[in-house]
């Protein structure tokens, strides 16, 4: 359901026809591009909220205390 929801955020691909002019074709993908950005911002926002502050974290905090633990206590 998820992937689903996402593809509805996400602009479709634009068609361009054969022969368009070069400045419309420009001024069209930068528009794709900037409403792409727009669509996929909350969830990198998201991804960075959840993932780099804090499940990165905990992560290395649990590795850091495993790898220090083996090495104070070699028969670990």
């Amino acid at each position: 359901m998820a992937d689903e929801q996402l593809m509805l955020y996400a602009p479709p691909v634009p068609v361009i026809p054969a022969g368009t002019d070069p400045a419309i074709v420009k001024a069209t993908l930068d528009n794709y591009n900037t409403l792409q950005q727009i669509a996929l911002e909350p969830f990198t926002t998201l991804f960075d909220s959840v993932v780099v502050k804090v499940l990165l974290p905990v992560f290395t905090s649990i590795l850091g205390y495993i790898f220090g633990l083996r090495a104070n206590n070699p028969e670990a």
